[in-house]
This record gives structure tokens, C-alpha cells and sequence, in this order.
């Protein structure tokens, strides 16, 4: 087993335990493992994050983008020279997909790459969603899912070469949307975290990249089929309180992130 398989392994077991309802190793689990000694950008498998939905089997949509994703996991791309001891930026990257499927390569792994190649820490976190099952991909299950990762990237971000102060959202088209409830909703109590090991920990991003957003819930000028996927047709009425259907340009000044970039562009633009 190379350096590289023993760094993640280690994590692996981190993410789990933590996750999983038991205490979270001490950060210095991790600390004694080094990136590869050739001093390339290298990369995660994935890494489950604990939360799991209904029992489906993640296959892929089309090229590069993938369905039926029933537990939440991340990847991580660390960049060349990366070291345990660092204190870098990472950012946590939400492909879009109209919470039905995510388009992973060219919303995800490819902007974790580029994140790399300018020296952050890029997270891909593939959050529950399903074409066919419309229970998954309902609100709360993306923030949870984007809240999980945010927590589990902060608590181990001594291990990482990561700077908890530094730990920002990205996200496309539905990612975007998640993105925003994520720097707007962080502080709002969710009963699904209530034995959540890591609900101490804050999921406030420290800054958020909105990229091409589904920014409004409002049934007029919103993507119709995001916005069923995510409140269903008829929203229940503690869905509207926390997703108002005018959308997260509500609450942006109020509670967000502390640096907020949108960018929109027509047509889409493809990553890499």
C-alpha cells in the first residue's frame, strides 16, 4: 500500500466514524500521513459522508452524469505540494441537475482539478438525488447533505491543510441553488441533525460562488421542475417557511456568506 492509499484509508475511517454517531478521531490521525512524495495534485476516492436515503443504485444518466445517488459522499483534490500542515482555501462544489441528476464531471470533478491547479482544496460533494424516487432530492435532504459536508470538511481541516476560516461554496444551476441555501439557511434548526454527532460544528460557508443559479422558488419565474423536485408540487407549509418561494434573494443580505459572486452566462458555459 502506497503513501497515497494509506492518506486515504485514513480518511476514509475518519469520515465514517465521524458520521457514523461515534466521537470523531482526534485531528492528528491524519497528521502523520504525507501526500505523495513525487509532490503531484492528487486526489480522494469518495468518501461517505454517513447520510444515506432511500436503497438506490447510482448509475449514470448520460456522459459524465449520474442518478439514483442515495447517500451523500465527497471527493477531494488536494494540489501539488500539498501538505498536512497547510492552511489553505477549500471549496465545496455542488453540481447541478435539476435534483434529479448531477452532472458531475464537467460541474464537479473538473472545477475540483481546476481549484487544485490554484492551490485550494476542491471538495466535489455528490448530494442525494433521483430521477425516479421523488422522495429523494426533497428539501431538507440536499442542505443536509451540503451541511454534512461542510461540518465534516471544518472538523477535519487541520488534517487536510485546510484553513476552517476558509471553507467556501460553488455551485451550478440546482448546485447553485443548494450553494445559496447553504449560506443562507446554515443557522436554521433541521430536527433530521437533532443526533447529528457534528451539529455543534458551523456549516456557515466563507464564501459562496453562485454559478449560473436557480436563485428564485417563485412559481412564475423559477425552473419548474427544480423546484418540484425539491418542494414537490403543493409545499407543505414548513417547506415554505424555510425555502420561500421568492428564493434565497430574500435572505442574502441578512444572513449569507460574507462574500457572494454570481455569474450567469447564455448559454451555460462548460467547465474545463
Amino acid at each position: 500500500m502506497n503513501k497515497k492509499q494509506i492518506l486515504f484509508s485514513a480518511l476514509f475511517l475518519t469520515f465514517a466514524c465521524a458520521s457514523a454517531g461515534a466521537a470523531p478521531p482526534e485531528p492528528s490521525a491524519l497528521g502523520a500521513f504525507c501526500p505523495p512524495s513525487e509532490g503531484k495534485s492528487f486526489h480522494s476516492g469518495w468518501i461517505s459522508l454517513g447520510l444515506k436515503a432511500a436503497d438506490l443504485k447510482e448509475k449514470q444518466a448520460s456522459a459524465g452524469h449520474i442518478t439514483d445517488v442515495g447517500e451523500a459522499q465527497v471527493l477531494l483534490h488536494f494540489p501539488a505540494g500539498w501538505k498536512p500542515q497547510d492552511k489553505r482555501t477549500a471549496l465545496c462544489i455542488f453540481p447541478g441537475g435539476g435534483y434529479s441528476i448531477q452532472a458531475i464531471e464537467k460541474e464537479g470533478c473538473r472545477i475540483a482539478g481546476w481549484a487544485a491547479e490554484h492551490g485550494m482544496v476542491g471538495v466535489v460533494v455528490k448530494y442525494r438525488v433521483s430521477g425516479t424516487n421523488n422522495a429523494v432530492g426533497r428539501f431538507p435532504g440536499p442542505l443536509l447533505d451540503a451541511r454534512q459536508a461542510l461540518r465534516t470538511v471544518r472538523e477535519n481541516a487541520s488534517s487536510l491543510g485546510i484553513d476552517p476560516l476558509r471553507i467556501g461554496v460553488m455551485g451550478f444551476s440546482a448546485g447553485g441553488h443548494l450553494a445559496a441555501m447553504a449560506s443562507t439557511l446554515w443557522n436554521r434548526t433541521l430536527p433530521e441533525e437533532a443526533e447529528n454527532p457534528l451539529k455543534n460544528i458551523s456549516s456557515r460557508p466563507d464564501f459562496s460562488m453562485l454559478i449560473y443559479p436557480v436563485i428564485s422558488m417563485a412559481p412564475h419565474t423559477t425552473h419548474g421542475g427544480t423546484r418540484n423536485k425539491i418542494l414537490g408540487p403543493i409545499p407543505p407549509l414548513p417547506w415554505r417557511r424555510c425555502v420561500p418561494r421568492s428564493g434565497r434573494e430574500r435572505n442574502r443580505r441578512r444572513r449569507s456568506s460574507s462574500s457572494t459572486l454570481w455569474m450567469t452566462a447564455f448559454p451555460a458555459p462548460t467547465a474545463g
